[in-house]
């Protein structure tokens, strides 16, 4: 230590010395902290360090030994007095720079939660607005912390009480989301669109989210229909979600109605083979899976699929064919690999992945 505490205030710093100097008076700092001195590290670091880089280093170096006592409930004590001692600096900081002092006061308030004192992290809070006022800032402090402690009342008013309504409004959404609370959620988000008719179809979609998380696909299906009249440019991923929808409700042949309006070849097709054998219209399915086949990059997973499709039809010679085709066409695709276990697995068949094709 004796060492550190001459690099640090006895050398002269050069060009040739600065470096061990600054690590010096780091390590020296660490070791003061760490016995809970924290004006000696402070001194050490301030022989490095001025102004505003000062205050941040001394702060991150405090922050994260208390961060390594608070890793042991032994060492709990140490972490409070040491964090004590932080928060009376950073209260000296917030009366000498007064053009910083709110954003001191905020560290405070972290620094009460870090050490479990959430009742003076609110009483911090409450100071904010007697010296700066209420603002939408703190305002949405104050609601995190009374949902943090599920006070859900007193956060949905400190929410409506935003200067700027919509954001509190937008904020009062994602909270009652976040406490599984949705359709209280919808009828705020149907409040923001008479306040703010802009973000119309951002809230449309994000109520037909809702609906189907609920369950309620019928309502959700409605939402999206009336969102492709209003933002048509993004027709397809709203019909993707009304056949989503259908699959959902077991609707599979009007989820194949709205697949086949979509221009997403060979998606689509995919998607209507999978409606298709859900209902055992194992014939339409297998004959989609083949106009896959003219896509180089889907005609694997087509084959494999067909393979699938004839053996949940009971039709198990061209269920083995199919799977053996998958082997014998495309011997490095991930499709082949599973056509060749399930070949062995269910039909004890041996095949060599590809080789010359058996028509």
């Amino acid at each position: 230590i004796e060492i550190l505490k001459r690099l640090t205030y006895v050398v002269k710093r050069t060009d040739w010395s600065k470096s061990a100097c600054l690590q010096a008076s780091q390590e020296l700092a660490t070791m003061q902290f760490f016995a809970q001195d924290f004006n000696a590290g402070r001194k050490a670091l301030a022989t490095s360090y001025q102004d505003e880089k000062l205050i941040q280093v001394v702060f991150d170096m405090t922050v994260k030994t208390m961060n390594r006592f608070l890793k042991d409930e032994k060492t709990r004590q140490s972490a409070l007095r040491l964090g004590d001692q932080l928060i009376a600096q950073v209260r000296r900081d917030s009366i000498e720079d007064s053009e910083s002092a709110k954003s001191h006061l905020y560290r405070i308030v972290a620094l009460h939660g870090m050490l479990g004192r959430p009742d003076r992290a609110w009483s911090v809070y409450e100071e904010i607005g007697e010296k700066f006022g209420l603002d939408d800032e703190l305002r949405g402090h104050m609601a995190q912390w009374q949902l943090d402690r599920e006070n859900l009342a007193q956060a949905r008013k400190l929410y409506q009480q935003f200067d700027n309504r919509v954001a509190g409004l937008e904020a009062l959404v994602a909270m009652l989301q976040a406490v599984k609370r949705p359709t209280e959620a919808i009828e705020v988000l149907r409040q923001l669109i008479e306040l703010n008719g802009e973000d119309e179809v951002g809230y449309l979609e994000t109520i037909a989210q809702v609906y189907s998380g609920m369950g309620k696909f019928p309502e959700a299906i409605g939402v999206f229909v009336q969102l492709i009249d209003l933002n048509g440019e993004n027709a397809p991923a709203y019909q993707w979600s009304i056949g989503s929808c259908y699959e959902s409700m077991s609707e599979w042949k009007k989820a194949v109605g709205i697949y086949r309006q979509i221009d997403e070849f060979p998606k689509t097709h995919f998607a209507m083979a999978s409606c298709h054998r859900k209902i055992r219209e194992h014939r339409e399915a297998v004959a989609l899976y083949r106009q896959c086949l003219v896509n180089d990059a889907s005609a694997p997973r087509a084959t494999l699929e067909i393979a699938y499709t004839y053996e949940e039809a009971k039709q198990a010679k061209n269920a083995i064919r199919s799977f053996q085709l998958t082997c014998k066409r495309y011997p490095k695709s991930k499709q082949a690999a599973q056509a060749h276990a399930h070949l062995q697995n269910k039909y004890n068949i041996n095949v060599t992945l590809g080789g010359a094709e058996d028509e």
